[in-house]
């Protein structure tokens, strides 16, 4: 029994040795991690300038996401390229940005002090990017993506192609270390990217896929630290430079324009309340007939210059967009311009008929009125 608690302290003992010699080496080789530190407080910065725009404690705002830089297809391949880095500085809410910062915190210390400062910052940043351009392969222009999982799972694939590359360089009970800590952050990552949209596992593995085959080009050994060298920095250069090129090339395009979606639903939001006035118009000139203080003759003159020019217009706004079949508000922006067209229709035989008292004019009308009401109808069920 003796025996076996004087091997187990002589472990123990050889135990803190190793790690001791490798903390001593690895603070040697790296004295400083600011680019983590940098990071997470970046991150922090940004999410709390974000809560002051307006953006969700707990919950996601999709619209401050997209004006701070959040990765939507649509936005991103129409030439904001920024998006795919900006992304990665954003978080759905206090939970997300906590959980990223923790996991940050507790390997990136460790991998940037093994690769060095501005390594480390090029293997990160990488990552966030592919990581960023397999949520664009992957969602198909359908979700908006935030947060900076995807360049951390790049620098877990920064370790693991470290420890291959260098094996026996790191102690097995430093990663032993790591064990809870990571499986409890992929777990997480992975659960959160099936419930929430924002956060997509395709990014967690591209991050992981470019964080590990950069790195497997910039890992060099511990001690002594070997300089990065103009050959092997023109090789991890080559190997960004070609990914980012193969993927670019390989992108799909967007499946719809952002820009003129946008447009639309704007025109969209904006008929709603000039329908609403030229309804308005039109009761009163209805009641001003009714009680008699205008003749069908000066009903007609009046629809003819109050009605008729706002809904011609209107026809034109709608009719003048072009969107492509895969955009959201495609199939509104069809839908209102036929049944603009129809009221302007409408009101444009009124306002004959009445003036001329031709009868064949107030049916066409009152066929068109008929027409109008049924689409009217249509679109409120469709609504609900």
């Amino acid at each position: 029994m003796f025996g076996n608690e004087g091997q187990d302290a002589a472990a123990a003992h050889a135990l803190a040795a190793d790690q001791g010699l490798f903390a001593q080496r690895l603070f040697a080789a790296t004295p400083r991690a600011w680019v983590t530190q940098l990071v997470v407080v970046a991150n922090v910065v940004i999410f709390a300038a974000m809560l002051a725009d307006g953006a969700g404690l707990f919950e996601a705002n999709s619209a401050v996401h997209l004006r701070w830089g959040a990765n939507f297809g649509p936005i991103t391949k129409d030439g904001e390229w920024w998006r795919l880095l900006a992304c990665t500085f954003l978080h759905f809410g206090l939970v997300h940005l906590a959980m990223n910062m923790w996991a940050l915190w507790g390997a990136g210390g460790l991998v940037e002090r093994l690769y060095g400062n501005l390594a480390f910052l090029a293997i990160y940043l990488f990552a966030g990017l592919t990581g960023s351009f397999a949520s664009l392969y992957w969602n198909a222009d359908k979700v908006v993506s935030v947060g900076a999982s995807g360049a951390i799972f790049g620098v877990y694939g920064a370790l693991a192609a470290y420890v291959l590359r260098e094996p026996g360089s790191v102690p097995k009970s430093v990663l032993k270390s790591l064990t809870n800590s990571t499986i409890a952050f992929i777990g997480y990552s992975i659960f959160l990217g099936v419930m929430v949209s924002a956060i997509d596992n395709a990014a967690h593995a591209g991050g992981l896929a470019g964080g590990f085959a950069l790195a497997w080009v910039l890992a060099r050994p511990l001690a002594p630290r070997a300089p990065l060298g103009a050959g092997r920095a023109a090789a991890a250069a080559a190997v960004a430079g070609i990914s980012v090129a193969a993927l670019f090339a390989l992108l799909p395009p967007p499946r719809y324009s952002y820009a003129a979606q946008k447009a639309a639903t704007e025109a969209i939001q904006s008929f709603a309340g000039e329908e609403a006035s030229l309804a308005g118009t039109a009761q009163a000139l209805v009641e001003d007939r009714r009680a008699g203080r205008i003749t069908d003759r000066q009903l007609g003159e009046a629809i003819e210059k109050q009605l008729l020019p706002g809904w011609t217009a209107a026809h034109a706004r709608f009719a003048a967009i072009r969107l492509e079949p895969g955009a959201p508000a495609a199939a509104k922006v069809a839908e209102l311009t036929e049944f603009v067209r129809v009221r302007r229709d409408m009101f444009a035989a009124y306002a004959d008929g009445l003036r001329t008292g031709d009868a064949a004019r107030m049916r066409r009308a009152e066929e068109l009125s008929g027409e109008a009401q049924a689409m009217m109808k249509a679109m409120r069920e469709r609504a609900k």
